[in-house]
């Protein structure tokens, strides 16, 4: 039996604690996903993945080594499933960012994910 995208998620509990976390992903477990980051290592941008299970406000912030925010690539609402992000290379004035580490992090009421992300130029 098919139940659409039903079957993509389960109502999660947390036996007895009387909080009920919602609906959460099959896959990961979580209300909040970011799929791996690719390519490895970027040369000019950086393709994931955000999934959330219900709809929710999201801050999708890009991060350096040091965890200052280089750039927001989003601040709003999204709908529930898995929505393509692209980060390209670029820090909040539009400057090209350096070679290095930097850290992709989903922030919602419903939970947050952070990924490690690799960019060369």
């Amino acid at each position: 039996m098919c139940l659409g995208n039903a079957d993509l998620y389960f109502r999660a509990t947390t036996g007895g604690s009387g909080v009920d976390p919602g609906w959460t992903d099959l896959v990961s477990g979580k209300p909040v996903s970011l799929s791996a980051p690719y390519p490895v290592p970027a040369v000019s941008e950086v393709r994931f993945a955000v999934t959330l299970a219900r709809a929710s406000d999201v801050s999708v912030g890009v991060y350096d080594i040091k965890g200052r925010l280089v750039t927001t690539l989003i601040d709003g609402a999204l709908g529930a499933g898995s929505h393509g992000m692209v980060w390209n290379g670029r820090d909040g004035s539009g400057r090209d960012v350096a070679s290095g580490v930097y850290f992709l992090n989903c922030s919602s009421p419903l939970g947050n994910d952070t990924r490690r992300a690799v960019l060369i130029r």
